[in-house]
């Protein structure tokens, strides 16, 4: 068996067979086949990769919350964050007489936030809160936002309420 390039560029392979020559020219359109598809493959891996590590939590609005039960919870900011796609603000305390617990206050998007009077420096970390809200439905310390009360008495609320 031989090779020898063939008029349409590529290589086929000749076999003698009883002294006639038949050229396997269907076998090299499959293998140059595979060696394309072979070649293509990392690219291909790499874009189902890159479309399946979009995020994969969906939204789930207030779902997570009771909006039957309203709790109130005093301590102070740890961490606020005035983005989207929630609001998110941090406070260590609790419900009276309950122990103290970090409790993460989520809100709506900072668009209707912002459109209500909250701003990026309403709270910072150290201010005293009262917060109430809408308990998690898993009992984790967690609520959905209906107002926030500073030590001045000045109220800021969330605009789905």
């Amino acid at each position: 068996m031989y090779a020898h390039p063939s008029t349409s560029g590529g290589m086929h392979a000749e076999h003698n067979v009883g002294g006639a020559v038949v050229q396997s020219a269907a076998k090299w359109v499959v293998a140059e086949a595979i060696m394309k598809f072979l070649r293509c493959l990392p690219l291909l891996v790499a874009a189902i990769l890159l479309f399946s590590s979009a995020p994969v939590r969906a939204h789930h609005g207030a779902a997570d919350y009771d909006r039957d039960q309203l709790l109130t919870i005093k301590g102070t900011v740890v961490d606020y964050e005035l983005v989207n796609p929630h609001t998110e603000i941090v406070v260590h305390g609790g419900p009276e007489g309950k122990d103290a617990a970090e409790w993460r206050v989520e809100s709506v998007s900072l668009n209707m936030m912002v459109r209500v009077g909250w701003k990026r420096d309403s709270l910072k970390p150290g201010d005293a809160v009262t917060v109430t809200g809408h308990p998690g439905k898993n009992g984790k310390p967690a609520m959905l936002l209906v107002k926030l009360v500073l030590p001045d008495g000045h109220e800021l609320s969330a605009p789905y309420e």
